[in-house]
């Protein structure tokens, strides 16, 4: 008995061939600030590109200078004295993902994974564990969002001095240098 290609297909996907592509008017990157431990203000990133490859490594870009705060004077201020980046332009966060796990995700389908993000900031690279939930919108349309966030410690991107200029400047007792993170990006091929 043969069996129609469509119904082989359905039996034995495929590998998922081609780059994905991030969606940056449809993904969201954004941390917390926490000042005086009692203060948090939410803070994001515009302008985020990146790609997946067909073995399933991701790259991400974060133009530092696109981060909005709920102030102009504190975004400039974190632009100037925090992130630095009329030195350090963009960080990045790289990571390596199972696309044979991807290509048998029927559409509509959500699954949990833990990855290893690999953030280089500052000209400096740390290691965190994250836990995301991957949703396959369609053939050629999955998201990837964070099921809890990501702390990043600014220390270990060697941002103490920047933070400290920030609370100097604001006349602030303390603003932590645990951060947590979230975010949710989509991706096409």
């Amino acid at each position: 008995m043969r069996l129609p290609f469509a119904v082989l297909l359905a039996l034995f996907p495929l590998p998922v061939a081609a780059d994905w592509t991030l969606s940056g008017d449809a993904s969201t990157l954004a941390f917390v600030s926490i000042k005086n431990g009692r203060t948090a203000e939410t803070h994001g990133f515009t302008d985020l590109t990146g790609t997946v490859s067909d073995a399933g490594e991701v790259e991400i870009s974060i133009p530092l200078a696109s981060v909005e705060t709920s102030s102009r004077v504190y975004g400039e201020r974190m632009k100037a004295f925090l992130f630095r980046v009329a030195h350090f332009p963009e960080a990045t966060v790289t990571a390596t993902v199972d696309m044979d796990a991807l290509a048998l995700m029927a559409d509509g389908t959500r699954r949990t994974a833990l990855i290893d993000l690999t953030l280089t900031a500052n000209g400096r690279t740390a290691e965190y564990p994250a836990e995301v939930s991957v949703t396959r919108i369609g053939e050629d349309a999955v998201t990837v969002g964070t099921t809890r966030p990501v702390i990043v410690d600014a220390r270990d991107l060697g941002y103490e001095d920047g933070i400290e200029k920030l609370r100097a400047l604001a006349n602030l007792d303390a603003i932590a240098s645990a951060v947590p993170v979230t975010f949710d990006l989509m991706f096409k091929r």
